[in-house]
């Protein structure tokens, strides 16, 4: 009797912690940028020695550090631990916990952490805290940053158990892997970005000099090459003094030192163009600051080109990802039916495309069957229906005057009826018919799971682009 009891309560324990260990999957904590994104929840289930390069930081680190271009340019193995108002004892931390699975041959910090202290925004020391697995560094840690809240932070539950009323679809599938960068594609005039180019020197804080110099101090230990690096931004007069201090600090140490602030000419960075806030730059000026980051990287301390090695699969994907979000963004972008097309038919595998025509759509049958060729449609003209068209093929065709039909598109679901020649498409609850008597275009990531795009036109208005 005794032992059934110990089974049943050993059962009851083990379905209870099973249970509970669900339960915070769904409500932890899962963005270090937003949208999801992860690097930590990326980085624990990497496989040891796979890092040649890691970079932390804040989210002027993940905004201007794109790796996957460092990847498609030269093959290498990046990895940002870089999270949002990351203060510098973080970067630190962070920098343990990477070197507990990892051996980098260079390890670059973004230096705004020694410029501002503490945690001003929750949600910011949250993703800071919580993703890490409980060990002694945590637990270090969570006793440097955690203030009055620092029992929250190690229990966790205390905390995320609200997330409740936030739950979205997000939090219950696996999403992209992600590895550092955060692209953007809003632009901002910021006017000018170095505002002081003088050589004096203004201390930083001592408690931001002492962080900074464990972590070289830590890099330097393990044989770790170290770069820091400054992420261009409206540089005022005592920014720039602290960053000329910050680089005396770098001479002592022997390490290499970029301040891209003082770089606009050499890098082509444009206040014009190339960013989206006074602190961050944007995707156009991420690249230009990525490409000169990846040379210098692979000049200065021979980091090796993995491209075709096996084990590095995560690149490579993270590499699609990035591709679509810039496709998508130039499709999201177009201003006319000829470039929507023109670009629809450009972007790579991995998009379901949705064409449905009705009424009198076409007066051009040469235009009409141009637009349906480039993506894989032949005789649209003349044949009123909806078409579904996956990476270049057509999958399904349905004419007639009333037909319905349910498609899977990934992790969503499509409902497709027309009834009287009048058709409805619906995504997730979302209907997506525009035009009544035109063309209507639906583009769906397969990869990002969502809809990209939702254009329409119709003769009427001469095929101007309607979304």
């Amino acid at each position: 009797m005794k032992t059934k009891r110990v089974v049943k309560l050993v059962a009851f324990c083990l379905i209870l912690f099973l249970f509970l260990n669900y339960i915070y999957d769904v409500f932890s904590w899962k963005d270090t940028a937003g949208d999801y994104y992860s690097s930590m929840d990326t980085f624990y289930d990497l496989d040891g020695d796979l890092v040649d390069v890691m970079f932390l930081g804040s989210s002027r680190c993940y905004c201007t550090i794109n790796n996957a271009q460092l990847w498609d340019e030269h093959g290498i193995s990046s990895f940002s631990l870089a999270i949002s108002g990351q203060d510098i004892v973080s970067s630190y931390h962070a920098l343990k916990e990477g070197l507990k699975t990892q051996t980098p041959d260079a390890v670059c910090l973004e230096l705004y952490g020694t410029l501002f202290w503490g945690y001003g925004v929750d949600s910011n020391l949250y993703r800071n805290t919580l993703p890490y697995s409980f060990s002694p560094n945590a637990l270090s840690l969570v006793n440097e940053i955690g203030g009055d809240i620092k029992e929250d932070l190690l229990l966790k539950w205390p905390i995320v158990h609200t997330r409740y009323k936030e739950l979205k679809k997000g939090d219950f599938v696996d999403n992209p892997p992600y590895i550092g960068y955060h692209a953007e594609f809003r632009t901002v005039d910021i006017g000018a970005i170095c505002l002081y180019d003088g050589d004096e020197t203004m201390p930083i804080g001592e408690d931001q000099e002492y962080w900074l110099r464990k972590i070289i101090e830590l890099a330097q230990e393990k044989e770790i090459e170290v770069c820091l690096f400054v992420s261009p931004f409206v540089a005022d007069e005592t920014s720039m003094k602290k960053l000329n201090y910050v680089e005396g600090i770098a001479e002592e140490y022997g390490v290499l030192m970029v301040n891209t602030c003082k770089m606009e000419k050499e890098l082509g960075l444009s206040p014009k163009t190339d960013f989206l806030d006074g602190a961050h730059t944007n995707y156009s000026g991420a690249t230009k600051v990525t490409k000169y980051m990846g040379q210098l990287l692979v000049d200065e301390f021979g980091i090796q080109d993995r491209r075709g090695q096996k084990g590095y699969e995560l690149w490579v994907e993270n590499s699609k990802v990035r591709k679509h979000e810039v496709n998508n963004m130039l499709l999201q972008q177009t201003g006319s039916v000829d470039d929507f097309f023109a670009q629809l038919s450009q972007m790579e595998d991995g998009y379901t495309v949705v064409v449905e025509t009705n009424g009198g759509y076409y007066t051009d049958e040469a235009l009409m069957e141009a637009y349906a060729t480039s993506i894989g449609i032949s005789e649209l003209a003349g044949n009123s229906g909806v078409w579904i068209v996956e990476d270049g093929e057509v999958e399904l065709n349905l004419q007639g005057e009333a037909f319905g039909q349910y498609y899977a598109l990934g992790q969503s679901d499509m409902l497709i009826h027309r009834d009287g020649g009048v058709s409805n498409i619906i995504i997730n609850d979302v209907p997506y018919i525009r035009a009544w008597d035109g063309v209507n275009v639906i583009v769906y990531d397969n990869l990002l799971d969502m809809v990209v795009d939702s254009a329409s036109f119709t003769p009427v208005n001469q095929y101007q682009l309607m979304r």
